[in-house]
């Protein structure tokens, strides 16, 4: 990965507003901020910092740059060659080259923000955005970012937090459980203390009815159709 590797001091440009985009770049170190020309003044759009992906719609639709792209920081980015990478992409298998494609023109083509800079939503029918989720924290997703080329692995990891960030709040993955707490651990354990004592006398009492507990969800069931069978480039 460190041939993919480019620096840039403070100050330097990554890529100036309307040039050709060749390529979609991800921070490694440092900080990048995109920006665009308005009349006399340079607008901020956002402040990246390490492990965000830019540049991409200009990458992947082959459209001018619509912003720049300027180190404010002493930064290194990894810089993603289209050629290199749609190589790289059709050597996959057609399931996980399809789910990489998908992922990757969802990212470009719903914004996060308007031209205000206000935060919309996504564009798209509830059933695609579904999906989308979906693919996200699919076995599929994931496998592609272990795959043996490690610049597919660096792009599809960065993909999974793009789309994630681009969905509404409700569609997002479900944030990791709290590190363990021997405290909390402790306290759960007293309070649950005194309902398993009381159980065994509720089911011997006369006419007393035993709950059934309900059984646990399938790992099939909670991966049923994970990937989106659709194609993002005809939406």
């Amino acid at each position: 990965m460190q041939e993919l590797i480019r620096k840039y001091h403070s100050g330097a440009y990554v890529f100036r507003e309307n040039e050709d985009g060749d390529y979609a770049f991800i921070v490694r170190t440092g900080k990048i901020r995109l920006c665009c020309q308005r009349g006399y003044d340079l607008n901020t759009l956002e402040d990246l910092h390490e492990g965000r992906l830019f540049g991409e719609q200009a990458f992947v639709e082959r459209t001018p740059r619509p912003s720049a792209a300027v180190a404010i920081a002493e930064s290194e980015c990894y810089a993603i060659n289209r050629r290199e990478f749609l190589t790289k992409l059709q050597q996959l298998d057609g399931e996980r080259m399809r789910a990489l494609r998908n992922l990757l023109l969802f990212a470009v083509r719903v914004p996060m923000f308007d031209a205000r800079g206000v935060r919309v939503k996504p564009e798209l029918a509830a059933d695609i955005l579904k999906q989308i989720a979906a693919l996200c924290v699919s076995d599929l997703a994931l496998s592609l970012t272990r795959t043996k080329e490690p610049l597919i692995n660096l792009v599809a990891e960065q993909l999974r937090f793009e789309v994630e960030r681009r969905l509404p709040r409700e569609l997002r993955a479900e944030p990791p459980p709290p590190p363990p707490s021997p405290l909390r651990d402790k306290l759960a354990a007293k309070n649950a203390a005194p309902a398993a004592r009381a159980a065994p006398a509720a089911a011997a009492a006369p006419g007393a009815r035993v709950p059934v507990p309900s059984a646990a969800p399938s790992s099939a069931a909670k991966a049923t159709s994970a990937y989106p069978s659709f194609d993002m480039r005809k939406i």
